[in-house]
């Protein structure tokens, strides 16, 4: 059975990031993304800094990740200036 949860200690948030380096650079050859680091394996984005982060867990491994990103918790670049957020600002 797979459980979906909120990613709510350290170590969860770096298997979210180390799950994203393993498809996005090993499974898909992606190798342009500045937010990449090959030294820990790892694939951090700005958005991550205030993300909410959820994870899909089978017999205690993680299998997925979603990041979800409320303006509440701050503005997500590069993704706030694509979308036009700053026009909600006072």
């Amino acid at each position: 059975m797979i459980d979906i949860r909120l990613a709510t200690e350290p170590h969860e948030r770096r298997a979210v990031y180390e799950l994203r380096y393993k498809v996005i650079v090993e499974e898909q050859n992606g190798t342009a993304d500045p937010a990449i680091d090959y030294g820990n394996r790892t694939l951090v984005e700005n958005a991550d800094e205030t993300a909410m982060h959820f994870i899909a867990e089978e017999d205690g491994i993680i299998v997925g990740a979603v990041r979800s990103n409320l303006i509440r918790h701050g503005f997500a670049e590069p993704f706030s200036s694509l979308l036009g957020h700053h026009l909600l600002s006072d």
